[in-house]
Formats: C-alpha cells, sequence, structure tokens
C-alpha cells in the first residue's frame, strides 16, 4: 500500500491550496495578474466567470453581476479570491437545465481568456509542457470528482481530470510558434483568411435556446469548424434597464412587466458595440430576446438564425429554470413575444439570411444545423 501524501506539497497535483506557487498559479481560484475579460467584463479569477456563468445560464443576470470585477452594487459584490466566488455561488435555487451540456465550453472560454492576459499562466502552462508534466487538478472527491481527482492508497490516480485535460490541451495550443505572416498571439493556431467579420443574430422567445447556442458558438469545437479564433459574443438581456423596464410598465402593475418590452433595452449602445467588435474579431454572435428588433442592428448582420418554439414549451422550460407567475407569462411574456415574432416575420420571412430552427431539439442538432447555415452564409458574403 503506498501512504497518501498531503496534496498541498504533493508536486504531481495542483490546487489552489498547492505550496508549490507554481502549482497553485494554475488554480482557477488563482487572482490573475490583469483582470480576465469576458464579454466586456473583468473577472478577478476563472473561478468567479466560471460561477458567474451558472447564473447567466440560469437567466439571473443580476446575480452574475456579483461576480465581476466593477459589480454594480458594492454591498453584494463577491470578494476577490477564488474561494470567495465559491463560497459566494449559492446555486441550489437556480434550475439549471441543460448546464451538463455547456459547462465544458464555459471553462475552456475562461482559461482561454485567462491565457490571453495573465502572462504568468502562459509562462507555467509552457514550462509544464516542455518538461512534459501531467497536469492533475486534486479535487478530495476522488473517483466522483469531473474536474479534477486525486490519488488513492494504492497510488492510482482517480478523477476524471477534466480540468487538468482542458490546460494540457491549451499549453499544447501554447506551445505552437505562431505563423510568421500574421501578428504573434499566444492562442493562434492557423492563420485567417477572413476579411471581415461575420456577424450572426440569434432570436427567439425566452428560454429557445439562445444563449446555449451562443455559447456553443464560441466554444472551440465550432470555433475549429468555422476555422475562426477571434469571436466575440453579445447576450442582449445585458443591455436591458429597471429604469427602461419602468418607462414600459403599465402604472400601479405590482410586477415589472417593462422587461418584455423592445423599448428596456439599450439597442444604440448594443449596436455600437457589436458594430466595434466587428472591426476586431472574425466572427461575432449577438443574441436576444429582441435582437431583430433594431432594423440598423440587423443591417450589420450577415446570418440570421430564429429559434423557434412553441407556448407550452417555452411555458415548461420558463416554469423549470427562471420560474415567472402564470399571470405574468399569459398576460405579457407570450402575448409580447407573439407581437415581435410576428413583426419579424413580416420584415425578414423572406430574407436569405434568415434560417428558423427548431428550438425543441437537443442543443447539439441545433448547433450543428446553425454551423451548416453559417457556412452556408458566409460563402455568400465572401
Amino acid at each position: 500500500m503506498s501512504r497518501s501524501r498531503d496534496p498541498r506539497t504533493d508536486r504531481r497535483l495542483f490546487y489552489s491550496k498547492s505550496v508549490d506557487p507554481d502549482s497553485a498559479l494554475l488554480s482557477n481560484f488563482a487572482i490573475c495578474r490583469e483582470p480576465i475579460e469576458i464579454e466586456g467584463r473583468q473577472y478577478r479569477t476563472v473561478e468567479h466567470f466560471y460561477q458567474a456563468a451558472k447564473f447567466m445560464h440560469a437567466g439571473d443576470h443580476a446575480s452574475a453581476l456579483d461576480f465581476t470585477l466593477n459589480a454594480p452594487d458594492p454591498a453584494r459584490a463577491v470578494g476577490a479570491s477564488g474561494a470567495d466566488a465559491k463560497a459566494a455561488a449559492n446555486t441550489a435555487y437556480l434550475q439549471l437545465a441543460g448546464w451538463d451540456a455547456v459547462k465544458d465550453s464555459v471553462m475552456e472560454r475562461g482559461i482561454r481568456a485567462r491565457a490571453c492576459s495573465d502572462p504568468d499562466f502562459r509562462r507555467v502552462l509552457t514550462e509544464s509542457h516542455l518538461r512534459g508534466t501531467v497536469l492533475r487538478h486534486y479535487e478530495g472527491r476522488g473517483a466522483r470528482s469531473y474536474w479534477g481527482g486525486h490519488f488513492d492508497s494504492s497510488g492510482q490516480f482517480v478523477g476524471c481530470n477534466r480540468l487538468g485535460q482542458m490546460l494540457m490541451e491549451l499549453r499544447h495550443t501554447l506551445a505552437k510558434p505562431p505563423p510568421s505572416t500574421i501578428r504573434s498571439t499566444a492562442l493562434v493556431a492557423t492563420p485567417s483568411t477572413r476579411q471581415k467579420a461575420l456577424v450572426v443574430c440569434v432570436s427567439g422567445a425566452s428560454r429557445s435556446g439562445k444563449s446555449v447556442l451562443r455559447q456553443a458558438l464560441q466554444a472551440a469545437p465550432a470555433l475549429a469548424q468555422l476555422g475562426v479564433t477571434r469571436v466575440k459574443g453579445f447576450d442582449g438581456d445585458n443591455y436591458t434597464s429597471r429604469e427602461r423596464a419602468c418607462q414600459y410598465t403599465p402604472a400601479g402593475s405590482s410586477l415589472l412587466v417593462g422587461f418584455e418590452h423592445s423599448g428596456s433595452i439599450d439597442h444604440e449602445k448594443l449596436r455600437s458595440e457589436v458594430a466595434a467588435a466587428a472591426g476586431s474579431h472574425e466572427l461575432v454572435v449577438v443574441e436576444g430576446f429582441r435582437a431583430m428588433h433594431d432594423p440598423e442592428l440587423v443591417k450589420l448582420c450577415d446570418v440570421l438564425i430564429w429559434l423557434d418554439v412553441d407556448r407550452d414549451t417555452c411555458l415548461q422550460r420558463r416554469m423549470a429554470t427562471k420560474k415567472c407567475r402564470r399571470d405574468h407569462f399569459d398576460r405579457y411574456l407570450w402575448p409580447r413575444h407573439e407581437e415581435y415574432a410576428q413583426a419579424t416575420r413580416a420584415a425578414y420571412g423572406s430574407d436569405v439570411r434568415l434560417r428558423v430552427l427548431n428550438g425543441r431539439k437537443s442543443s447539439k442538432e441545433v448547433l450543428s444545423e446553425a454551423v451548416g447555415w453559417i457556412h452556408s452564409c458566409d460563402k455568400r458574403v465572401a
């Protein structure tokens, strides 16, 4: 029998409490020298981003902002360390349907964004690659662990070690010399021949799968299929405001129903940021429940994707995730969506850029069809 070592001093493992500084630095809890920036938001650690993504996935965007570097409400702001982020992520009340299907892509986005901003992280990954070190993330759950694992009493490492695998995949990319014909960046593996950004707009009812599709399009497998590396995503919900919603809420209403109105969104700001991103990225994905409301934004788009779900599917998913009062759904959410859907069909029903996809299909099926349509549109606009 092999006596188990203290994981804090075991150089075969990395985690937040590792005594070796480089091993501890590989942890998602490690505070980055420069903030991680994803979709215009800054995070102190990968763990802050990962936990915030759970709230965004469930539609609780206000709580997601508490994990950002400049949280709007200092009293609710999550502490600086990754341990603080983990402790603050009380997700027990969230309905995280479909989270398992996207959590790998979320984690991958986090560590790749960190590699772009944290030179110490890049150095440790590159050095471990040169040494041929197997990266094993320590988690006490052992064989039940998804992101890590530990050495059992027989000396065997047990656990999925998914985070360790992702970091080894990333360091392999980092180790590749950048092509001399393009501007050197650590994450570029092959040069792109794209002359302009491809802008994709995704819209549909609440819980139709818009955010899941956007996140999937921003993940490595889809990017490889599309032949791009520089991608920027926009969530239309981030451009709503309470002040705007109040303007469209009937006087005396006990519910802030104005959030179901197109006027609750700052379309001008969203459009300007999409246009700016198109100048420095190869793929821009903008999604929202009113993403096709602004004709000026639609003019910027090369691809339009509508995720279609029926009323019963929308209601079922909404009540299982971002629950709302039934009278709110019946009187405001669905009727407002139908008004928007009718206007969208009238404006773009015959538009060659538009493809209607069945939002009741699995996320993998929707992604496959979306990538196929983007490829088709890309040939037309190239």
